[in-house]
């Protein structure tokens, strides 16, 4: 073949996990211990048989125990004992219905459902009204609404009312799932993204787990015995990916135009069968699996239209190794593939007696070749067929009715002669069929615009618009609406009588819910692995579930919420804080230290070298390690400066001005001209240079005032990023994407570490060194942060306060503290700082959304007179606690302070807190008297003091030691401000009003400067918003002005100030309040930061 032959190369991201599973430890995997654990379990499975046949006597105490066991995964060591118990449940149905609850009647429908017997959905008509609608009063009961949401999804054909139920509770559990508290909230989030019905058993176990161990009344046992046995399958399941790795890995095949996929499609097969009994099942199927998924990416990724006619017709003959040698390179891979692992899974079944069904799936697969030939050359003659002749081919390349019967293999007696016969027959089987359009439509909406940027058969989406004239928006509604009815299709077939034994019509409905997890939210999961898979895959087959929760950890998961799977991640860094542990992990990174160190100074001979080894450096979080080396360095680059810009690339100029920037050179922005035309436009060829588009829209953001190239440069490659990212591969388009999110300058440190080494580590040039200092560094670092955040809940739940009315935001205070600074000489900064911030927010809030003005007022002159606990008796009660924790705060500081000889520094932050109240007070009277004043009135006499960075500076301060001098203290406390507290106040405060304007306004609230503008300057809500940000644009551009030499006080404090900015950025990004509404978003960021660990 040609070198100039062109092929459709996709450019899949590489593997994720690299040689992890291969190299993965496990105590379960010890014979020993494997033996001692499956004892316990024995025993467990025991008692829990005795305690299910105790509860028959009672219907609800049955339903639940029945709903508890399938949850957390147990239901298949009680198979006979739960049909019994159900068919019992099943014969009193009318009479149980009449008299139970809505979370009752909603959950045995489900169960009765689930497990094939029909139930009529009108019992659920006692819930509606005499218009015919749901009544609204079941919103209040919060549980059975949500039941009602997890039934509907169990819904056939003509199931009205369960339609009705599924629009009803879907539109009023996303209205109120921000009201929610946790963990409430935390299963309407997960049930809204992910129904039980539909989801992957494992994973569903997986969270179920740790919601349930938070459940007070939880029983011991169950949840003891659900433990164990999750981590004796998951060793199971880990060596079995092991092998299959080996396996694969001995294949010796040379197929990198391919998805390198094993792991989760090891992870697809375990959402098939889990269970012990289907281990041999699972051997024979992962081997046929993986080999067809080579086989697509051959058809659809590699091969030319000739190359794959010799293929098909190779597939049609008998099947021989062969026949290799008449096959182009690359290609015959896939044969050799998939006729080994059919000659392996014949071997297999050999000794069952059973080899000769292997010929059904060898059926199946030349029916599958002939379906991708026909796809082939549709792309090689660019024709766009109907959606109903697509539909015809799409089926079977989906490729669900090979896929079904190579599942039923290993699957034993009950797959018959006359099953096979069965899911083999044309047309196919309703059942497969539906299984077959969900995973074919999702991957289609989920894939479309990435297929479509190179050459690709058209998809589902494309025949809806081209063939039939409809939008993309609404070909996928229709596409969607396709789904749910095959859905209702897969439903049906689970009911009384099977067509064939129950057991395998799991394994069809089993494929469908892989399918909607790894297609989740219009994504192709399996083709561009994002990070919500990669955690499910993590929780299910990397992580055991610890057997005794650390309660620190069990607080910050109830607060981070959303799929709370990874406490054992936790937990393992409280394992790794024992002294031996600890010594010796910091001895390694002592050690990396010198070899980075080492590699540092050897570098500054090649300047790119340098530049870019110190990028990756602070990115990476290991910049504190080596400041004084950096700065040096730097020195260096920026004598340079122009020199180095007038022969470099894109990329290297924007680093480069980046990073000097940002270590306060001002360096001129007149190197970017030469990447402008004659007409003073950036060049349009520069786009095709995506890491330099994206290193310029970086460098962007350090701009100061009059840097108007820097303006153009931003709106150029923000409006050019926007367009490409959709079409661009992992991991470049991660980085894109993030970047348009987040861009680096703003971001919070930690949360751009965690994020850096994930892209540096799929980087093949990555510096292996560098990347295992910065895991071991982060992971060390987050031990200490784990032990502070710990400290800290004990010291405020010490303090015994009764402030129920206020924002429970403690996990999220320190998350912000850690955003001013996370390096580990810090720490007595953070213990400073981190009291009197929380004090400071439990004060906003008795101001905000508690205190009377009468009240308020009381508590305002106390905080001028001096401050003394005994104040407290003339306060009334809850207003008196915010006194009361501000002045233990200000105390311990004092206390602490003392210790280094300056207690006296801490007067300044109590002048801010009466400054802080003052404003605070003005405020609530303006509420009270229902003033809104003028946006200058408001921005000047209150919202930035109220902010309340003024004070919070003041505090960061403290604990910074001696270059926090008198004469700092003195600067930062001034009248008016400092430019660069101002700046970040602006930046926090209107942030703030932004993302909180509408929900404030819905109560009793002082007026935002969105409200402002529009009452008092005749803006409309979107022309206020906008110009708000603009003004937070200019604060950036103070900011990043204060940053440069000469520093008016020692960098190191400014830093804070940045950081500061950097956290609102992070917390009020997307116009919302992430602090007061704690959205998803964040949630996954502190889980990041403070949870989960960086796996070695």
């Amino acid at each position: 073949m040609s070198a100039q032959t062109h092929r459709p190369i996709a450019n899949f991201h590489p593997c994720h996990w690299g040689d992890h599973f291969l190299n993965i430890t496990n105590p379960h995997h010890d014979e020993a211990v494997q033996v001692q654990k499956e004892q316990e379990v024995s025993q467990l499975k025991d008692e829990v048989k005795k305690e299910l046949l105790e509860t028959k006597s009672n219907p609800l105490e049955l339903l639940n125990f029945i709903d508890v066991i399938e949850r957390l995964g147990l239901a298949y060591h009680f198979e006979q004992e739960v049909e019994d118990a159900l068919k019992q449940i099943y014969e009193s149905y009318e009479e149980q219905c009449a008299k139970d609850d809505l979370y009752h009647i909603s959950t045995r429908f489900r169960i009765l459902r689930q497990h094939g017997f029909f139930v009529p959905c009108d019992v659920f008509n006692k819930f509606k009204d005499e218009n015919g609608s749901f009544k609204e009063s079941i919103t209040k009961d919060v549980p059975g609404l949500l039941s009602l949401y997890e039934a509907s999804h169990v819904r056939v054909h003509d199931d009205k009312i369960l339609d009705e139920a599924l629009a009803f509770s879907t539109t009023r559990l996303n209205a109120m799932v921000n009201q929610l508290s946790s963990p409430l909230a935390d299963q309407v989030s997960h049930a809204l993204h992910q129904p039980l019905h539909k989801g992957m058993p494992r994973v569903e176990t997986r969270h179920f787990i740790s919601v349930y161990e938070m459940d007070p009344s939880h029983n011991k046992t169950l949840l003891k015995f659900a433990k164990l046995d999750f981590n004796l399958l998951q060793a199971l399941h880990q060596k079995e990916l092991k092998d299959l790795k080996r396996w694969w890995k001995g294949l010796h095949l040379n197929a990198s135009f391919s998805r390198d996929r094993l792991t989760e499609a090891y992870f697809w097969i375990l959402g098939v069968y889990y269970e012990p009994q289907f281990s041999f099942a699972r051997k024979v199927y992962r081997k046929i699996f993986k080999s067809t998924s080579l086989l697509d990416d051959t058809y659809d990724a590699y091969g030319t239209i000739e190359e794959l006619e010799l293929l098909t017709e190779t597939f049609q003959r008998a099947w021989d190794k062969s026949c290799m040698d008449e096959l182009p390179e690359h290609v015959k891979w896939s044969y050799y593939a998939n006729v080994e692992a059919c000659e392996e899974a014949e071997k297999d079944l050999a000794k069952e007696g059973r080899s000769s069904f292997v010929n059904y799936t060898r059926q199946q697969l030349k029916a599958l070749c002939k379906a991708y030939i026909q796809e082939a050359r549709w792309c090689h003659q660019k024709y766009v067929p109907t959606y109903d002749e697509y539909m015809k081919i799409a089926l079977v390349t989906s490729p669900y009715p090979h896929g079904i019967v190579a599942s039923f293999l290993g699957m034993g007696e009950i797959a018959s002669k006359e099953v096979f016969e069965w899911a083999c027959q044309t047309p196919m089987p309703n059942i497969i069929k539906a299984a077959s359009t969900i995973i074919r439509l999702m991957n289609d909406i989920g894939g479309h615009k990435f297929e479509q940027n190179r050459k690709h058969v058209a998809s589902a989406v494309q025949c809806l618009m081209e063939k039939h004239a409809y939008s993309e928006e609404e070909a996928n509604e229709k596409l969607k609406e396709e789904v749910e009815h095959a859905w209702k299709d897969i439903n049906q077939a689970m009911l009384l009588p099977y067509v064939i034994p129950k057991p395998l019509l799991t394994r069809i409905l089993n494929l469908a819910r892989a399918a909607d997890v790894i297609y989740k939210g219009d994504a192709d999961g399996y083709t561009h692995v994002n990070q919500t898979l990669k955690d499910k895959v993590a929780s299910v087959l990397s992580h055991p579930i610890p057997m005794f929760m650390n309660l620190l950890i069990t607080e910050l998961l109830l607060e981070v919420g959303g799929d709370i799977d990874d406490v054992r991640l936790g937990m393992r860094f409280f394992y790794k804080r024992e002294p031996v542990v600890k010594v010796k992990k910091e001895l390694e990174v002592s050690q990396l230290k010198d070899e980075v160190k080492k590699e540092l100074l050897e570098t500054k001979g090649n300047p790119l070298e340098l530049l870019n080894f110190i990028d990756a450096i602070e990115r990476l979080g290991l910049a504190y390690h080596f400041e004084q080396e950096i700065e040096e360095a730097l020195k260096q680059v920026y004598e340079n400066y122009e020199e180095q810009c007038a022969k470099d690339d894109l990329y290297h100029v924007s680093t480069r001005f980046r990073i000097l920037r940002q270590h306060g050179f001002f360096v001129p922005c007149d190197v970017f001209n030469k990447f402008k035309d004659e007409n003073g436009s950036f060049k349009e060829s520069i786009t095709n240079d995506v890491p330099g588009l994206l290193g310029l829209y970086e460098a962007s953001h350090v701009r100061v005032h009059d840097d108007k190239i820097l303006e153009e440069a931003l709106a150029f490659t923000k409006n050019h990023l926007n367009a490409m990212v959709n079409k661009l591969s992992s991991p470049v388009a991660d980085q894109v994407s993030h970047a348009l999110h987040q861009p680096f300058h703003k971001g919070m440190a930690r949360v751009e570490t965690t994020h850096f080494i994930s892209l540096y580590e799929m980087d093949p040039s990555h510096n292996k060194t560098l990347l295992k200092f910065a895991k071991l560094d982060f992971n060390l670092l987050q031990a200490l942060h784990q032990k502070e955040l710990k400290d800290f809940k004990r010291w405020w739940k010490g303090l015994h306060l009764n402030a129920s009315f206020s924002r429970d935001r403690l996990t999220e205070v320190f998350f912000w503290i850690l955003g001013v600074y996370y390096e580990p000489q810090f720490s007595f900064a953070r213990k400073v700082g981190r009291k009197i911030i929380k004090s400071t927010s439990l004060l906003d809030d008795t101001y905000d959304a508690y205190g009377t003005i009468e009240e308020l007022e009381l508590l305002t002159e106390a905080f001028q007179r001096p401050w003394s606990k005994s104040c407290m008796d003339e306060l009334p009660e809850h207003v008196k606690r915010s006194y009361y924790a501000m002045v233990e705060a200000f105390e311990e500081a004092e206390e602490d302070l003392a210790k280094e000889g300056r207690p006296s520094f801490v007067n300044y932050t109590r002048d801010q807190v009466k400054a802080l109240c003052k404003a605070y007070i003005q405020e609530a009277k303006w509420c009270h008297q229902k003033y809104v004043p003028t946006y200058e009135e408001y921005m000047k006499k209150t919202a930035l003091v109220t902010s309340p960075y003024p004070h919070g500076i003041v505090a960061c301060f403290l604990g910074m030691g001696e270059i926090a001098s008198k004469d700092v203290f003195e600067w930062a406390c001034q009248n008016p401000m400092p430019k660069v507290i101002t700046a970040a106040s602006t930046i926090i405060r209107l942030m703030n009003d932004i993302g909180g304007h509408k929900f404030e306004q819905k109560r009793n609230h002082v007026a935002s400067a969105v409200r402002c503008l529009m009452e008092k300057h005749g803006l409309s809500e979107e022309e206020a918003n906008n110009k708000l940000k603009e003004e937070v644009e200019d604060a950036w551009k103070d900011i990043n002005q204060a940053m440069l030499q000469p520093f008016v006080i020692p960098k190191p404090l400014l830093t804070r100030i940045l950081n500061l900015a950097r956290s609102a950025d992070v917390l009020y990004k997307g116009d919302a309040d992430g602090y007061t509404h704690v959205n998803q978003t964040l949630k996954d960021k502190v889980a990041l930061v403070l949870v989960h660990p960086i796996p070695m």
